[in-house]
């Protein structure tokens, strides 16, 4: 096991290894790209189980929880942090959880999520469930397109699931750097239900106002 440990020092170590290493890239895809999310705060436990041999560790079966407390994660290019409790169950094909609580700014969430790796140990398919509280004003002007304001709440569950490449082209995001093909592709394959209500939600694009009162 694992005693409870400060998790900034030890992502700011992960960062220092050569992680091709541990997830080698497909042929012709290269190491991971972009900004790593910075971790400023919080603290972890751990519980791990192995099995296998000294010689092979590559095939070596290990399992275990991850017990997150206060993690303070801040993505890149945003000054505030999304703070993570709960925890997470390992093994060799993936990761999964049924009690996150993530709060960020004025919005909140109960996630429950199951990521599956492939061959090489990379991640092959996520899905989500999200109980969310969402301040759709303060989101909008963190993550949107700077020519779009908003605001209103949404509520209510919302599931998907699919390849990380799907889930990360459902959004323009605020750089806007992708395209309208890429984005109605990305709707068509992902897997998505769930129920939720908008409330006193207002749009302002290029100076064009949109109210929604409900939905």
């Amino acid at each position: 096991s694992v005693p409870e440990t400060r998790l900034p020092g030890v992502v700011d170590w992960i960062k220092t290894r050569e992680l091709a290493s541990l997830m080698p890239a497909p042929r012709g895809e290269g190491v991971a790209r972009g900004p790593v999310p910075e971790v400023t705060a919080g603290t972890f436990d751990m519980q791990i189980e192995a099995e296998g041999s000294f010689l092979r560790p590559a095939e070596a079966l290990v399992s275990g929880t991850l017990h997150l407390a206060g993690a303070a994660v801040r993505p890149p290019g945003i000054e505030m942090p999304a703070v993570v409790d709960g925890n997470v169950v390992f093994d060799r094909g993936g990761a999964r959880s049924e009690d996150l609580d993530i709060n960020f700014g004025r919005s909140a969430a109960k996630a429950v999520f199951d990521l599956k790796l492939d061959g090489q140990n990379r991640p092959e398919r996520i899905g989500a469930t999200v109980d969310l509280d969402a301040d759709v004003g303060e989101l909008a002007a963190l993550f949107g397109p700077k020519d779009i304001a908003a605001a209103g709440a949404l509520k209510g569950r919302v599931a998907a699931a699919g390849t990380p490449a799907t889930l990360a082209s459902l959004f323009p995001g605020r750089d806007g750097r992708l395209t309208r093909d890429a984005m109605e592709a990305a709707w068509r394959e992902v897997e998505l239900s769930g129920e939720f209500s908008f409330e006193n939600g207002s749009f302002k694009a290029e100076g064009n106002p949109i109210a929604v009162t409900g939905l």
